[in-house]
């Protein structure tokens, strides 16, 4: 999911849409608390205004984390809109 800024003008007249799966399991190296994190899926559209691109996405995946209380794996859901 990387464009240069010629795709995303060149695809300024007939929309873009995204429909990605990502996998982010470097995420585990960063964080040690997130124990296992399952493909991500990514959708979503572009909005153009002038030369401004701005993305409307949905991120939705899970993720397993300790339990506070007893370490057991719980496993976190999680849908995002930004």
């Amino acid at each position: 999911m990387r464009w240069s800024i010629n795709q995303l003008l060149a695809k300024k007249h007939a929309g873009l849409t995204v429909n990605e799966q990502a996998d982010v399991s470097e995420l585990k190296e960063r964080d040690r608390e997130i124990r296992e994190i399952s493909p991500v899926v990514v959708t979503g559209t572009a909005a153009y205004s002038g030369e401004t691109v701005t993305f409307h996405l949905r991120i939705k995946g899970t993720m397993v984390l300790p339990c506070s209380r007893t370490l057991v794996d719980v496993h976190y859901p999680f849908d995002i809109h930004t």
